[in-house]
């Protein structure tokens, strides 16, 4: 692990699984890391939404056409990577 790079915390209301307008907040973490030579990567996790997720290696070039979330990635990446200090990032879809 190189660093922590983002705190991105998430407010918004679910309406899924069998919660009605339950209030939410989560707060993620997100590292930089390091390869360690091998680029393949295995998932066996899955989402809020009980649907399996996904990793892939995405080319950085292509990222802003891409539906990666969480969306700020798309247009922050550079700065993610270039940055030297933490990022905060608040959503709020309440």
């Amino acid at each position: 692990m190189d660093r922590l790079a983002v705190i991105c915390e998430n407010f918004f209301t679910e309406n899924a699984l069998g919660y009605e307008n339950l209030k939410c907040h989560v707060i993620e973490f997100y590292y930089l890391m390091k390869s360690r030579g091998c680029k393949d990567v295995k998932c066996d996790t899955y989402g809020w939404n009980n649907e399996k997720e996904e990793i892939y290696w995405i080319p950085l070039d292509k990222l802003p056409e891409i539906d990666v979330r969480p969306r700020f990635l798309r247009y922050r990446m550079k700065e993610i990577l270039e940055g030297k200090g933490l990022i905060h990032i608040v959503n709020d879809d309440r």
